[in-house]
């Protein structure tokens, strides 16, 4: 009838050992195995290979179950399965199948538990190989383009991180050329940034410099008072000695005359 069955048969024996029967059990399971026979002619390895299923025929020869169609190698399916059948050397296993014209298979397989099959994928080396080096190709473009935007994020960080820095030596520059009028940025009181730190430094050296150079400023404007009025005291002095001298002069001839 050509359908599958699943069968499972336990012998009966009696208090001695000695079998005088059996007892089986046998379901149909035909739907279900022609489904998964369906699924494996139907399935692709990779969009370019295939797989099949080997079995042990009847005759002891292989004979192929099911198979995709790149499965057979182009080869009739006779010859296919004992061609696979020698490559077939352990219970899983891969490995390349030269076919009769030339062409070089790529194989896996692995023997199924229970069932006297072996499932196995299959497909051109080549076809393979190309899949390979177009992968390899998109992943190097890929790892290109990730290294380009690493950089330039990287590059950006660092220009986001320097800019400040960058503005406190052009800062330091101008105070240490006696420019105190810079406004620094407002920051925050509980930061621990390095930067609002710097910042916070810097305003604060402003802030003492501005304060001592008002001292020195205000300490010089009352030099200068002084000064002033010491010279004044000395040309009033002066004024006084000359018109002395002028009124001695004029006793000492008035004595003469």
């Amino acid at each position: 009838l050509n359908r599958w069955y699943a069968m499972s048969i336990q012998p009966l024996a009696d208090e001695a050992g000695k079998v005088y029967g059996g007892m089986s059990i046998r379901v149909d399971v035909h739907d279900q195995v022609s489904n998964v026979l369906q699924l494996v002619a139907n399935a692709q390895v990779a969009e370019f290979g295939s797989f099949g299923l080997l079995r042990e025929g009847a005759s002891g020869q292989p004979e192929l179950v099911a198979h995709g169609e790149q499965a057979n190698m182009g080869l009739d399916s006779a010859a296919a399965a004992t061609l696979l059948a020698g490559q077939f050397d352990g219970p899983e296993g891969f490995g390349e199948i030269t076919a009769s014209d030339g062409e070089t298979y790529l194989v896996s397989w692995r023997k199924i538990e229970n069932w006297d099959w072996t499932l196995y994928g299959i497909g051109k080396k080549a076809d393979f190989m190309a899949q390979s080096v177009q992968a390899l190709i998109i992943q190097s473009v890929m790892m290109v383009v990730g290294t380009l935007l690493i950089s330039l994020v990287a590059g950006w960080l660092a220009a986001r991180t320097l800019r400040p820095v960058r503005d406190i030596i052009q800062r330091l520059e101008r105070l240490g050329k006696g420019d105190l009028t810079d406004r620094f940025p407002a920051v925050p009181p509980a930061s621990r940034n390095e930067v609002h730190i710097l910042y916070d430094y810097l305003r604060r050296t402003q802030a003492n410099l501005q304060r001592t150079i008002g001292t020195v400023r205000a300490s010089v404007e009352e030099i200068n008072l002084g000064a002033n009025e010491i010279a004044a005291g000395n040309t009033d002095l002066s004024s006084r000695t000359e018109q002395q001298a002028a009124a001695l002069q004029q006793t000492a001839a008035s004595m003469e005359e």
